[in-house]
């Protein structure tokens, strides 16, 4: 009896403060489609998904993994199967060190594949919380991977070849 009456309390209680006792999950969207902004990078020029195996990669110069293992991995990814329609699109969300600074960043790491800048916004529809998070979609758009584990880069290519429909680099 004494359980119900706390229960009871705690859900009044959390009711009336705008809080929930349950944790929802975000759902992750299901369509790179949902978001045109991926089709404008940082340059300004327009890039075009369609029937392309899309990894969207969320990043931040601040995380030495993204820096020291992503970044590089995914310049190798790219080079590897863009021929065979493979898009890389990074998505920095470094808000407080400004377009110029991330510009600068981009040219001295000679990251050859599109990369947009994110207010938060992107980061927040696809429920990003741990940087790197990544992404990929398939080529006709929908999701194949969510969160996939940047610890697996290995794993990663052998999806990428297999959505692409290609062999293993």
């Amino acid at each position: 009896m004494k359980r119900s009456i706390v229960l009871l309390t705690l859900v009044a209680l959390a009711g009336i403060c705008g809080c929930s006792l349950l944790h929802h999950e975000k759902e992750q969207p299901t369509s790179i489609n949902d978001f045109p902004e991926f089709k404008a990078a940082l340059d300004g020029k327009q890039v075009a998904y369609g029937g392309s195996v899309v990894v969207a990669v969320f990043w931040t110069r601040y995380n030495p993994y993204c820096v020291s293992q992503i970044i590089p991995h995914m310049k190798a990814l790219y080079g590897n199967y863009k021929d065979l329609g493979v898009q890389i699109v990074g998505v920095n969300t470094d808000s407080e060190a400004g377009r110029k600074l991330l510009d600068d960043f981009i040219a001295a790491n000679h990251i050859n594949y599109p990369d947009l800048f994110d207010d938060g916004r992107i980061a927040k529809e696809f429920g990003v919380a741990n940087y790197p998070s990544i992404f990929v979609f398939d080529r006709s758009g929908v999701l194949a991977e969510a969160n996939y584990d940047p610890e697996n880069l290995r794993g990663l290519d052998a999806r990428v070849a297999e959505l692409a429909g290609a062999e293993q680099k």
